[in-house]
C-alpha cells in the first residue's frame, strides 16, 4: 500500500485516475446557443447534435500522463461503450472495452489500449473550452463534427478549431 496525493494505493496501478465523473459534453461550433448542442450516442455513432437526454451522459475519468498533460477515457453512462478511435475509418466510434476498466484504469497510460485514450487539449481561448486528440502517434487525429454535428474524418478535423470544441456540463 503507498499513498499518492490524497489516494491510497493497494496492490500498485497507475494510482492517479480520478473517480468516473457523469457529465454532458457541450460542442462549442453554435456555442451561442442554450444548453446545447451536446455530444451524444444515438445507438449507432457519436454525434454533436443533441439535446439534454440520458443519451448525452457520458463518464469521463482523467489522469496524468508522465509529460503532465490531461489523458481521458470517454464512457457513454448508459451504453458503458468507450469512445474509440477506428484507424481502418479514420473516425470515432463507440465500442466495449477490451477489458473491463477498473481493470485497464490499474494500468499505466504507456500500456493501456492507445485507441481508447485521449489528450484533453485546453483551447487557446480558454473558458473551459478543450478538444480531444487521440494518443494514437501514428498521425494527429482530432475529435470533431461538421456543421450538422455528423463526425468527421479524426485526421481532417482541426485542433482547437469550432469543429473540435466542447465545454463540460
Amino acid at each position: 500500500m503507498s499513498f499518492v496525493g490524497s489516494y491510497t494505493v493497494i496492490g500498485g496501478g497507475n494510482p492517479l485516475w480520478g473517480p468516473g465523473v457523469i457529465c454532458k459534453l457541450h460542442y462549442q461550433r453554435d456555442a451561442g446557443k442554450e444548453l446545447g448542442p451536446f455530444l451524444h450516442f444515438d445507438g449507432n455513432s457519436l454525434k454533436a447534435n443533441g439535446g439534454d437526454t440520458d443519451n448525452a451522459n457520458f463518464r469521463m475519468y482523467q489522469t496524468p500522463d508522465a509529460e503532465g498533460r490531461t489523458v481521458v477515457i470517454l464512457e457513454h453512462a448508459k451504453s458503458r461503450k468507450v469512445m474509440a478511435v477506428d484507424k481502418e475509418n479514420d473516425t470515432v466510434t463507440l465500442e466495449d472495452p477490451s477489458e473491463p476498466l477498473d481493470k485497464l484504469m490499474k494500468k499505466s497510460v504507456e500500456v493501456a489500449p492507445y485507441k481508447i485514450l485521449f489528450h484533453k487539449r485546453w483551447g487557446k481561448d480558454g473558458y473551459g473550452k478543450f478538444y480531444l486528440q487521440s494518443l494514437l502517434d501514428d498521425k494527429q487525429r482530432i475529435v470533431g463534427f461538421d456543421e450538422n454535428g455528423e463526425l468527421k474524418k479524426t485526421m481532417v478535423a482541426q485542433p482547437d478549431h469550432p469543429e473540435s470544441l466542447f465545454k463540460i456540463y
